[in-house]
């Protein structure tokens, strides 16, 4: 069920916000994908709403179709509210980094409250810091992990690779003949990694003598 579910999510159009909060940086906004509400009125309530935001571009991503662009001169045309500069010269630099870095999005489950993208610092959130973040259970129901490249217009689903990392983060040899140690994986961990290579790798040679 729960992979129908990703699936279904990722499988549309999503959108990240880049917002400026001044001397605490930029952010990318925490995004719930299954808000189907039209983005352009998603932006005018963050733009507008009880708890304004400085948004400084939106990014339209599709991972069906391998595509990631800036959408946000066709918000304001379409909403007739205007991007934000950044706010500081700090802030101008890294919104200007973000169109060419790789860019890190999790999509986490939060239980009864849904499952949403969540907030992506891009001074901060880089491969290493995540897969850190995974380890310390920070991150705590991960569900999907994606990478943007806005300058290569690129998108990737890349789970099972961050699934991969995270074991080799957390295996060591005694492991591997741990009956129990394919159990007690992280559940992200099992859902994108193949388990019959761990099965492989716990079950010893036999002896051909």
């Amino acid at each position: 069920m729960i992979q129908e579910r990703i699936e279904k999510i990722l499988n549309k159009k999503l959108y990240f916000t880049l917002c400026d909060y001044g001397d605490a940086g930029l952010s990318f906004q925490e995004y719930d994908p299954e808000n189907d509400t039209p983005i352009e009125e998603q932006i005018i309530d963050t733009m507008t709403g009880v708890y304004a935001q400085k948004v400084i571009k939106v990014i339209e991503v599709d991972l069906i179709n391998n595509s990631v662009s800036d959408v946000s001169s066709q918000i304001e045309a379409k909403t007739g509210l205007k991007m934000h500069r950044p706010s500081n010269p700090t802030n101008a630099d890294m919104a200007r980094l973000t169109d060419f870095v790789d860019l890190y999005f999790t999509l986490n489950d939060f239980d009864h409250l849904g499952v949403s993208f969540l907030e992506m610092d891009p001074a901060q959130d880089y491969k290493q810091t995540i897969l850190d973040h995974l380890k310390s259970t920070d991150i705590d129901k991960p569900l999907a992990i994606i990478k943007v490249n806005l300058t290569k217009g690129s998108v990737e689903n890349i789970s099972t690779d961050m699934a991969i990392d995270w074991l080799k983060m957390i295996i060591d040899e005694d492991d591997l003949f741990n009956e129990d140690f394919e159990t007690e994986l992280p559940e992200f961990i099992k859902s994108h990694f193949p388990h019959k290579l761990i099965g492989e790798k716990s079950s010893p040679k036999p002896n051909p003598l």
